[in-house]
Order: structure tokens, then C-alpha cells, then sequence
């Protein structure tokens, strides 16, 4: 099976209708494809960087001709013939270099396909009944195209997996923030295009050293050699050892899929019939990638030592809080290059969607899968510092009152902490989202028609409303609670201090004097 001439990404059609089908017939022109269609929320994932990660490293397309191309896709012959240049690097099985798949022969006791899930039913997962994705039951088989996204999956966010065992290029689940169209209310939206915006002309691929490349041994770590990395021994791999396209197919595992047992079957991922596989080799001191990795696809910040560090989703998942920073960057993250760049180069008649996911990892473990889409705002360059920096403090008041909300219910003791302790700030910044998206737009469009006097009295005006609806929603959050559980005289010896205390944090003096200085907190 090679991965560029057979069908094997599950897709949905226009019509409705899924499908496996090649990566060149992305393009169809006839009932195209308007999504990836796994099974699996991660499997999505990685299907959507396989095929950018594709795009960026067969095709050159300057600036110049990148809006053409979005209007006119290339045909999927056209494709077909781009992807013939790296066909010899997507051989699934049979001989010589196999996709993500160590070059040479491993050793070691066969371990189970379900390992390679990033949450797979281990010992102590069974224990915790924490199987989330692959429910325990006997013998685990996979199917080739499933087993070629669990590859793509496990290389993409592999975590810390035990002494040797390397994580992925970006650490351990990394914060992915794709470029995509804003599908509502849209019906010709394809595949193609939502791919597109992630797809960097080739002005900016050269800086980034992510212009397709003839030898393929500097882009597929799989065509030769691993550089091992055991103690004493190797060197790591950094971005002046190979192309930058490495980024986009970095191996830190050794897996060798033992093709000679391959059997047919019923997939334990898809419930496909045929061709299935059940057991694997592994080994430690794989790839491991060090230096000033910069992955197009995540923000970064800068970490103690000055090398980037790709941001992480955390075990309180995605709220608006994180938007500007993955949006417009700030002093301590660097948003995703293709955001930044879709900022200054997308047609403004086009609505944009920031789609952002990740695993919440602690180590090995996996905590959660994230996922959330936030909208893009066209934004005139030079109001981007003014702009971005109102709404970190929009954002900085929306922490102060999570954070006391939060506070309050602790203080109130055991009437309320098993009620809204645990998720009162996320609920709060639920419930005003659509208040925050629906004030930057006001405040953009300020920007857009005022300067001056005109809108500083705007954001002034606006900020007023924000504070408004901070205070009401805190307070709400808090007093129902209250009016769900039986108050005993013991609870409310503590819930009315609680709740003074939050009246006295959530004053309007106490937001105005952080909305008047300038955010230094960091936000994610």
C-alpha cells in the first residue's frame, strides 16, 4: 500500500456521503471532499497535517499566485503528478523505507497495535476505567489506513513514553491552531480550501527553510538511518541537519509494524473489513530533536534557556482568554506562523476560523483531548498593537473575575465546593463568550471609521459594558449555586463573607484599575 496512489483518508463528500480516497483527490471537482471524516477526534487531527505538511512539501507557490491558486485549485492529475516526487517516502508495507516506520530491522517482544493510541487501555487505565477511545476487549487489529493515522497520530504528539522513548518534535501534545474557513451558512466550501490557508507561499517557506526538497533523506527521517540518541551516544537532530520540512514528519519513536503477521479481519478502530494487523516492534533512543524548532502550525514562547517552547493545552481546556495570543501573539507567545501570515495575506472578504486542539498530557498520561474553534478578525496592521493590546486588558478583567468567582466558592466551603468550585471560572468564561467576540468586534470596527478622542471614548464605552456583564455573570454563577443546595446555618456563616468579599473584589473601581495598566500577566 503506498499512502499517495490509494484510498485511505476517510472523507466527507458534499453530498454527505464518506469515502477512502487518495490524497491527490482532494481536488475533486465533482461532489469534492469538504472534510476529513475519522473516527477519532485526534485521528482528524493528524489527517489535516498529513495533508498540509503534503501540500507545503511538494508545491511552490509564490504570493503572487497563491490567491489563484485558491480560486482555482489545482486538478487532481495535477496533484497526482506533484506527489509522484515523494512517493517513494508513503510505502505503508512491502520493501525498502516504510512511512514513519524505522529503517532498519528492530528486536524485542511484539507489543499490541492499541499502543500505539496515545490513550490506550493500559494496566492502570482499565483500573481507572479511563479507556475513553479503544474500549477493552481482546485481541486489538488494526486496518492499513488505521494504522497509518495512528502512526501519523502517535509520531505528531508523541509524549514522554518512558526512558529513551523521545517525544514529538513540538513536546509531548502540542497546541495545534489551523488557518480554516468559517463554513457557516457556506456551501462550497471544500477540503481543498479550508487546507490552503495553512499552505505558506514560498516567500515565507524559504525563510523557514519549507520550500520542497530533492533528497528526500532531509525531509523523511525514515529514509534512512535513524540518528539514535542513546546516553553518551548520537547527537540530537536540530533545524541546520535537515530541511525544515522534518518538522511536519518527525520520527521520535522506532516502530517496526510486523507486516509478516498481517491477516484478514474485522478493524477494531473502524470495523472496515480486511487486511488487519495486531502486533508491533519498538525501541528506545529514537530521533531526538533539539534546537530552535519553530512547527508553522503552533504558537511558541520563549522558554528560560531562549529556545522556543511550543505552547501546551492545559487540563482547563480552551476559552477566549488564549484568543489573542494565538491570534495576534503578545510579549511572552509567537502566534503560528500561518496565522500570522494568513492575518496579512488572506483576502479580507473571506471569514476566517482559528481551529485549535491538542492533548492535555501529564507525562505519559493522557488527560483530555481539546478541541475549539475560534473566529479570525481582519484587523488593519497598524491598529494590531493598539488593538490587541485593549483586549488582553478585556481579558486581564475576565481573570480577575474568574479568579475571584473561583476564590469565593473555596472560601464558602463544603456547601459549595462540590457544586461549582471546580468549574466555576470555565463556566464563566462560557457564558461570556459571545459578550467578548461580539466587543472586539465593536472595538475593531472602531478602529476602522474613529481615531483619536472618538476612540478612546468608544473603548472607554465598551469596557463599561464588559465590566457589566463580568459582574452580573460572576454574581449569577455564584447565587445559583446558592439556590440549589440547602443552606444550614453553619454554611452561611461562611457564604456571606464569601459573597461580600466577591461584591468587594468585583467593584468597578477594582476592574478599571487593571483595564488602565497594561496586561503583564501571561494568559496561557
Amino acid at each position: 500500500m503506498n499512502l499517495i496512489d490509494d484510498p485511505w483518508i476517510p472523507v466527507h463528500r458534499r453530498d454527505g456521503t464518506r469515502e477512502l480516497i487518495a490524497p491527490w483527490q482532494i481536488t475533486d471537482r465533482v461532489n469534492p471532499p469538504t472534510a476529513v471524516a475519522a473516527n477519532r477526534p485526534d485521528f482528524n487531527a493528524a489527517l489535516l497535517q498529513f495533508l498540509v505538511g503534503l501540500l507545503q512539501s511538494t508545491l511552490r507557490v509564490d504570493r503572487a499566485t497563491w490567491d489563484e491558486t485558491l480560486e482555482n485549485p489545482p486538478s487532481p492529475q495535477a496533484l497526482q503528478e506533484k506527489f509522484e516526487a515523494v512517493k517513494p517516502a508513503f510505502k505503508l508495507d512491502g520493501d525498502g523505507p516504510k512511512f514513519m516506520q524505522d529503517f532498519e530491522s528492530l528486536e524485542g517482544d511484539p507489543q499490541s497495535v492499541a499502543n500505539l493510541l496515545i490513550e490506550q487501555p493500559g494496566d492502570n487505565t482499565l483500573r481507572n476505567n479511563a479507556d475513553h477511545f479503544v474500549k477493552r476487549a481482546g485481541a486489538v487489529r488494526f486496518c492499513k489506513p488505521c494504522l497509518a493515522t495512528a502512526l501519523m497520530t502517535l509520531q505528531v504528539n508523541a509524549p514522554a513514553g518512558g526512558k529513551g522513548h523521545r517525544t514529538s518534535i513540538r513536546g509531548g501534545g502540542p497546541l495545534t491552531t489551523l488557518v480554516d474557513i468559517d463554513v457557516s451558512g457556506q456551501t462550497n466550501t471544500t477540503l481543498f480550501d479550508r487546507l490552503w490557508f495553512n499552505v505558506l507561499p514560498a516567500e515565507i517557506a524559504t525563510d523557514l527553510d519549507l520550500l520542497p526538497c530533492a533528497d528526500l533523506s532531509r525531509v523523511f527521517p525514515w529514509m534512512s538511518r535513524t540518528a539514535t540518541s542513546e546516553p553518551n551516544q548520537g547527537r540530537p537532530i536540530t533545524p541546520e541537519d535537515v530541511s525544515g520540512l522534518q518538522c511536519f514528519w518527525a520520527t521520535p519513536r522506532r516502530i517496526q509494524l510486523l507486516w509478516e503477521e498481517v491477516d484478514d479481519g474485522t478493524c477494531s478502530l473502524c470495523q472496515g473489513k480486511g487486511e488487519v494487523l495486531s502486533t508491533y516492534l519498538t525501541r528506545a533512543y529514537g530521533n531526538n530533536y533539539e534546537g530552535a524548532w519553530l512547527h508553522p502550525l503552533s504558537p511558541y514562547r520563549a522558554s528560560k534557556d531562549g529556545q522556543p517552547t511550543c505552547v501546551h493545552p492545559g487540563p482547563e481546556g480552551f476559552s477566549y482568554r488564549h484568543w489573542c495570543s494565538w491570534v495576534f501573539g503578545d510579549q511572552y507567545v509567537s502566534a503560528a506562523r500561518v496565522v500570522s501570515e494568513a492575518m496579512s495575506f488572506v483576502p479580507r472578504s473571506i471569514q476566517l476560523r482559528l481551529n485549535c486542539f491538542g492533548y492535555d498530557m501529564d507525562n505519559m498520561k493522557a488527560r483530555g483531548w481539546h478541541e475549539l474553534r475560534f473566529p479570525i478578525y481582519h484587523v488593519d496592521e497598524r491598529d494590531i498593537p493598539e488593538v490587541s493590546a485593549v483586549i488582553h486588558q478585556f481579558i486581564q478583567a475576565a481573570t480577575h473575575a474568574a479568579r475571584n468567582l473561583h476564590k469565593a466558592c473555596k472560601t464558602a466551603g463544603a456547601a459549595l465546593a462540590q457544586t461549582i468550585t471546580a468549574d466555576a471560572s470555565q463556566r464563566l468564561y462560557q457564558k461570556t463568550e459571545a459578550v467578548f467576540f461580539s466587543t472586539v468586534q465593536e472595538l475593531i470596527a472602531s478602529r476602522k471609521v474613529e481615531r483619536g478622542t472618538s476612540a478612546d471614548t468608544a473603548r472607554r464605552q465598551l469596557a463599561e459594558v464588559w465590566i457589566r456583564t463580568l459582574r452580573a455573570t460572576a454574581f449569577n454563577i455564584f447565587d445559583e449555586a446558592l439556590s440549589r443546595i440547602d443552606i444550614g446555618f453553619a454554611n452561611l456563616e461562611k457564604l456571606i463573607p464569601a459573597k461580600k468579599q466577591l461584591v468587594k473584589e468585583l467593584h468597578p473601581d477594582r476592574f478599571h484599575k487593571i483595564m488602565t495598566v497594561n496586561a503583564e500577566e501571561e494568559l496561557v
